[in-house]
């Protein structure tokens, strides 16, 4: 079975400590890329990882199948109707 590539967008504590680690340990899931506009501490703790600078740009990529929102409340809506609108799981 192939694994679901997605992308997390966010990376302060709970993008690091909780999505990330269980999209990790997750059987059948591929976190293949991190949206960060801090990219030196998304690869100090995962070295190679693929860094985004922003929604639109992993969203462009048509390997990203879902997408994990770990950002603010306040903008987790707009977000989540912008993956969903690129045809991306959320």
């Amino acid at each position: 079975m192939a694994s679901v590539k997605t992308a997390l967008v966010g990376y302060g504590y709970a993008g690091k400590t909780i999505h990330a680690p269980l999209i990790r340990a997750a059987k059948g899931l591929k976190l293949a890329t991190i949206v960060s506009s801090r990219p030196v501490d998304v690869l100090a703790g995962l070295p190679g990882m693929t860094v985004a600078p922003d929604l639109a740009t992993a969203l462009a990529d048509p390997s990203i199948e879902l997408v994990v929102i770990a950002t603010p409340n306040e903008i987790h809506a707009s977000m989540a109707h912008e993956a969903l609108d690129a045809g991306k799981h959320v």
